[in-house]
């Protein structure tokens, strides 16, 4: 079961292809697309999929809540950070972070989360 608060949501349209549940960056002013690399920073988390290019994705940003599939092992309060298919990984050693854990979960699971930015240090 995935526990969240209520996200801040913001409409994009999507560039290209987008996956629910997965991290995604602003391209444009109005754009975003799949975040394809590691560590990248990510402007919040699809909370809809998108078929194809031109279709409005609404996307949780940062003051919200979210549900995130993740790619990895995650505690919960832990930061997370995106891979490079756009879906959350446990911030290792240092950093870019764009969530916390609500709950625990591991490869495959989605889980609740908030979006939250910042740098872990070393």
């Amino acid at each position: 079961m995935s526990t969240f608060t209520e996200p801040r949501q913001v409409s994009f349209k999507a560039a290209e292809e987008i996956t629910e549940y997965h991290a995604v960056i602003q391209t444009t002013d109005s754009e975003i697309e799949m975040c394809d690399g590691a560590g990248e920073s990510a402007i919040g988390i699809a909370m809809a999929g998108a078929s194809a290019s031109g279709e409005l994705v609404p996307v949780a940003i940062q003051g919200g809540g979210a549900k995130l599939k993740l790619a990895g092992t995650v505690a919960r309060g832990g930061f997370i950070a995106v891979d490079s298919s756009g879906r959350g990984v446990a911030v290792a050693a240092e950093g870019f972070f764009f969530a916390r854990a609500m709950e625990s979960g591991v490869t495959g699971d989605i889980i609740g989360v908030e979006v939250v930015y910042g740098y872990a240090p070393a």
